[in-house]
């Protein structure tokens, strides 16, 4: 099973992106959201844009969002509260942080990505990438999530 991001979170209008990542045989896409604004947008929970198996996980946040001018303290405080809502709507929150800005060149955001992921672990919620939450979706036997 494979799924995707648009880069630049290029959507089509319509469906049209979806069909194309259908047709092509993905089972899910992450395009969805904005990079300029954070938040449930697209609603608390991934769905089925075609009433079938391919998925679409909103995106609730990428970093270029998160962070304005350096305040990586805002930051935090507006991703707690993401995580917040997610918990309180039993939402699914996909984060879209780019591997470059993990690295020792990007100290504000490699932490502000460690708070994120500790602090959802902390909340009891689950972390890891789409393609293991579709797996999920549907299988009783993992405490399933329609969608």
């Amino acid at each position: 099973m494979l799924g995707g991001r648009q880069h630049f979170l290029n959507l089509a209008p319509g469906k049209e992106t979806w069909r194309h990542h259908r047709a092509i045989g993905l089972d899910y896409d992450s395009s969805l959201g904005s990079s300029t604004e954070y938040g449930f947008q697209h609603g608390y929970d991934p769905f089925r844009p075609f009433d079938d198996a391919f998925v679409v996980f909103p995106l609730t946040a990428m970093e270029t969002a998160l962070v304005e001018d350096g305040d990586f303290e805002a930051s935090w405080e507006a991703c707690e509260g993401l995580l917040r809502e997610a918990a309180a709507n039993d939402a699914v929150m996909t984060v879209l942080w780019h591997p470059r800005l993990v690295g020792e060149d990007f100290l504000g955001y490699r932490e502000l990505y460690r708070r994120l992921i500790e602090r959802a672990l902390e909340m009891d919620g689950w972390v890891g990438p789409p393609r293991d939450l579709y797996e999920r979706l549907d299988d009783p036997e993992m405490g399933a999530i329609e969608v």
